[in-house]
């Protein structure tokens, strides 16, 4: 095989007969112009193509049109002629057995399509330097071979045959350990993370993110945050490949956990100490304070071993929480490894970015729950728990239109994490609403109900002289979530026009509140928020049975509502019904 003269060149083969994955796959690798990259769409041509280009690493899909991918695997395997390629398997498959497969029929990795581009091109390259040391491996055999026939038939060429062999020996540890310790590698993938998170607005996309980035660059199979709530800490994410399941509490009264902060579990050891690294977690050493917890691993027949806890303080030193991560694996393989001293480096390091992007979205958080507590103050149904049923509600209506639409992941992400926010405020203008008005118990006169329409104007000008992308959906939420798909909603588009202008949005781009122009966030809001009003206790009403909710915003499709929203409504009303319960009052 041709080893590349220097660790940025390599030969990469595509086989993959989907042109959407191919030209993704270019595009992630195109951050690494000496990497020759092939493609092929077909099993017949795959092995011929290997043959021809040689190549350090070859990216298989595991179902092709025309044949197995792991059937290929095997060949590539048995085939003298690509002693050192590296397969990584490309699939949409993450169910445990399939990894398993794939691994015990000779791939080096195996990636769920379509990762992160940082990760994509960090795990390729980890492939092509495992490729880079089997052909040195290959070569120093030939070598060492050849020289021991040198020496059995010319005595005087042993001690040169020694000196070769030596040499060749320290070369290649010398590239297992750079393959192994790869420090700079990992941090620029880790301040990569870093800069991304920092992006984020929403408390709970950044947490759902933060988990998963820090848990694909440490190579974790599962991982969990708990967040401080006073003198405790409260598990509030999980996710776990093993298990295929993601848990979240975004709200601390309903966690099933809460810890106080001590050296008694594994998590407060890592609130108090900083950092706590545990080898088994079944075989605790009898000197270490704490003790861990079996009763999720009995529950649910997962095995929890090493488990990595550091703290996340923000730039006063207080603790934000806890990230723990559990279960590390071997680089290219399905077996577990132990944490090293390097990932304590690192995760030190890693905990120091996603605790500022923390403190940032916590702020933010804070600073909109603070609005929600001024209007709860002036409209007792303007709770916090009500504005975060009504972003859950929202978001999860957003995402399955943005999934009918084959948004991109990233994509959908940015737009959930204005989303998530824009609804907090949706009703933040009714605090400029007189209580006579605000809290009387019976129906609204025309006259009453005219200043009340007015709260969308008065909250679109708490905005004023800004102009982010998060204000701008704020705005198109708090000015639109009163619309109605047939037009009848308020304020008018007149009103509407004059608002965003003042906000520098010229008339031409200020759409019609009617139908399919009303933006998608504002549809969606105001389904949220018909919902939970209709779902929760009011002074004048007992909360409605779901049955008679669900049949009531079905009648309103195509007339207050987005047809297409109202469906999606009614196809996943049990995950609506639970999102409605995740907060309390």
């Amino acid at each position: 095989m041709h080893v590349p003269p220097d660790e940025d060149r390599a030969t990469i083969l595509v086989v993959d007969d989907q042109p959407t994955v191919v030209a993704a796959v270019r595009s992630m690798l195109a951050s690494r112009p000496k990497w020759e990259v092939h493609t092929v769409a077909t099993f017949a041509d795959a092995l011929d193509a290997a043959v021809r280009l040689k190549p350090n690493v070859i990216l298989q899909d595991m179902v092709l049109a025309d044949g197995n991918g792991l059937a290929l695997v095997a060949r590539y395997v048995a085939c003298r002629d690509l002693p050192g390629v590296q397969i990584i398997m490309l699939s949409v498959d993450e169910r445990p057995e399939h990894k398993a497969a794939a691994f015990d029929a000779g791939a080096f990795d195996y990636i769920v399509k379509m990762p992160s581009q940082a990760e994509f091109v960090v795990r390729v390259r980890h492939a092509v330097r495992q490729s880079e040391m089997v052909a040195t491996q290959v070569r120093l055999l030939d070598e060492a071979e050849a020289a021991n026939q040198r020496a059995e038939r010319q005595l005087l060429a042993r001690e040169q045959a020694e000196k070769l062999l030596q040499e060749r020996t320290l070369e290649l540890a010398a590239l297992n350990a750079r393959l192994q310790t790869d420090l700079s590698l990992r941090l620029e993938t880790l301040n990569r993370i870093g800069a991304d998170l920092h992006m984020l607005q929403d408390l709970d996309m950044l947490l759902k993110r933060l988990l998963a980035e820090a848990r694909g660059a440490f190579g974790c199979e599962a991982g969990s945050i708990l967040l401080r709530d006073g003198d405790r800490l409260v598990f509030t994410y999980a996710q776990n490949d093993v298990l295929n399941v993601e848990t979240r509490f975004p709200d601390p009264k309903r966690s099933p956990v809460h810890l106080p902060i001590d050296r008694a579990s594994i998590a407060g050891a890592g609130a108090v100490d900083g950092l706590v690294i545990v080898k088994d977690a079944y075989d605790l050493p009898a000197d270490v304070p704490f003790r861990f917890n079996r009763s999720f691993d009995e529950a649910t027949g997962y095995h929890t071993r090493a488990v990595l806890a550091v703290a996340l303080r923000d730039s006063a030193h207080r603790l934000l929480g806890v990230l723990q991560l559990i279960n590390p694996r071997a680089q290219g393989a399905h077996h577990g490894r132990d944490f090293t001293d390097d990932d304590r480096k690192l995760a030190q390091h890693f905990a120091g970015l996603a605790a500022m992007a923390l403190e940032r979205s916590q702020l933010g958080r804070s600073m909109v729950l603070r609005m929600m507590r001024l209007a709860e103050m002036r409209d007792p149904k303007e709770t916090g728990a009500h504005v975060k049923r009504v972003a859950e509600v929202a978001a999860l209506l957003y995402q399955a239109w943005a999934e009918r639409r084959s948004m991109p992941e990233r994509e959908m992400e940015r737009k959930l994490d204005l989303l998530r926010t824009a609804a907090m405020l949706h009703d933040l203008g009714k605090v400029a609403i007189p209580d006579a008005i605000l809290k009387k118990p019976a129906k609204l006169d025309p006259p009453e109900r005219a200043v009340m329409e007015l709260h969308p104007v008065h909250g679109a000008r708490t905005l004023d002289g800004l102009s982010t992308a998060l204000d701008e959906a704020t705005a198109d939420v708090i000015l639109y979530h009163q619309s109605r798909w047939d037009g009848h909603g308020y304020p008018s588009h007149q009103t509407i026009v004059a608002e965003l202008g003042r906000l520098g949005r010229r008339p031409e781009d200020v759409p019609a509140p009617v139908g399919s122009e009303i933006p998608i966030f504002a549809r969606c809001v105001a389904l949220a928020d018909v919902f939970d009003a209709l779902m929760s206790r009011r002074v004048y009403k007992d909360p409605w049975p779901p049955e008679r909710v669900l049949e009531t915003i079905v009648s309103e499709s195509g007339s207050h509502f987005d047809p297409e929203l109202v469906e999606i409504f009614r196809t996943r009303f049990d995950a609506m019904c639970a999102a409605n319960q995740m907060f309390l009052e």
